[in-house]
This record gives C-alpha cells, sequence and structure tokens, in this order.
C-alpha cells in the first residue's frame, strides 16, 4: 500500500492570532506477510515507512542518497501470532496488533493519520454466528521504552542529563456484543479502564 497526501491546515486551533498555517505533502508505505502455519495458527507482520517529503536532510557531500545522521521513519506496524480456539472457543491473538472497535473514537485504528496507532499486548476473542466478545490488555505506555537509546519518545532517556518518564500503563478493554442475527443490531456493549502502575 502506497499513499501520497498534501495536507494544508489554517488556523486549527481557531485563534486567529497565531500563525498556524500549515502545509506539507506525507508519504506513507506498507509492505506485509500474512501466513497461516495450520487451520488455526496464523502470523502477521507489516512493516510501515510514513515521511513528510523534505523531512529529510541529504547527505552532506551530495554524492550519494545516503541520510546524514536523520531518524529514520520505518517501523513496525503490526506483527503478531494468533491462535483460534486456543482454550475451547477462545481465540488468543498477540503481540503490536490494530485495534478498532465500534466507530473509533476511544479504541481505533487512526488510519485516517500519516502513522496510524497499534498496541501492544493481548487480546482474547470469541466470535460465533450469534455472538461476539473480545477482552484485552495493552501496555499504551512504558516507562523504561528507552532505556536502551533506541529513538522512542517514552521512557527514560539515558543520552541525556535528565530523565522523562512516562508511567507504565496497561490498557484493559472488554467488548460485548449484542447477537447478531437481531434484525437492525448495531449495538455494542464497551466497558474500558486504564490501569496506572507506579
Amino acid at each position: 500500500m502506497i499513499r501520497i497526501r498534501p495536507e494544508a491546515k489554517y488556523n486549527y486551533d481557531f485563534d486567529k492570532f497565531k500563525n498556524d498555517n500549515i502545509s506539507f505533502v506525507g508519504a506513507k508505505a506498507q509492505i506485509w506477510i500474512e501466513k497461516e502455519f495450520t487451520e488455526n495458527t496464523k502470523v502477521k507482520i507489516n512493516l510501515q515507512d510514513s515521511t513528510i517529503w523534505g523531512g529529510e536532510k541529504g547527505s552532506p557531500n551530495g554524492l550519494d542518497t545516503a541520510n546524514d545522521n536523520t531518524r529514520q521513519f520505518v517501523g513496525i506496524r503490526e506483527a503478531w501470532i494468533e491462535s483460534k480456539e486456543l482454550v475451547g472457543p477462545i481465540t488468543l491473538q498477540a503481540g503490536r496488533q490494530i485495534l478498532k472497535y465500534g466507530d473509533e473514537r476511544l479504541v481505533g485504528a487512526l488510519e485516517w493519520n500519516n502513522v496510524g496507532r497499534s498496541f501492544n499486548g493481548l487480546r482474547f476473542k470469541i466470535d460465533k454466528e450469534i455472538f461476539s466478545s473480545h477482552a484485552w490488555a495493552m501496555i499504551v505506555g512504558e516507562q523504561d521504552s528507552d532505556v536502551a537509546g533506541n529513538s522512542t519518545n517514552l521512557g527514560k532517556k539515558i543520552l541525556f542529563q535528565f530523565n522523562i518518564t512516562v508511567l507504565q500503563t496497561p490498557l484493559r478493554f472488554l467488548r460485548v456484543l449484542f447477537p447478531r442475527n437481531f434484525p437492525n443490531n448495531n449495538k455494542e456493549i464497551l466497558l474500558l479502564q486504564v490501569f496506572i502502575i507506579r
């Protein structure tokens, strides 16, 4: 998948006294592989590059296309393994995954953004013809996410004299759908809990 999208935003905070007009061209490219190893086991890995045109400097001498000590924007959008009917009717999906529920206002993929949103954790699913229920636990921010200087913006920074700490926050969620065979049924019951572990 390749998406190139020019954007222009004018006075997007509705404050006419600030000069906050911006325009740019964003590009997003994804390549993925999805493989079913058995009837009940599936794996998916999705690599994504998200950039803004002109956002990276070229090489200092201009002789090649190598970047000049800039951060690269290729990341793992999804990397999960799914085991169907692991325990009875319960399916387990573990790893980095995209979650989409309801109209995606609370929990969604944020696909309109140039990067999108993924979650790391476990999801338990029961999907039957007349009933669907999902329960999951995801880590939203890990306080030790940058102890190795791995270019993430969360967590402790070892390259500076001060530390920035984001609390480890598992996000737990339960979704229960009304029976699917009811006429005009598009209702969901959502329970969302956020736990902060200090």
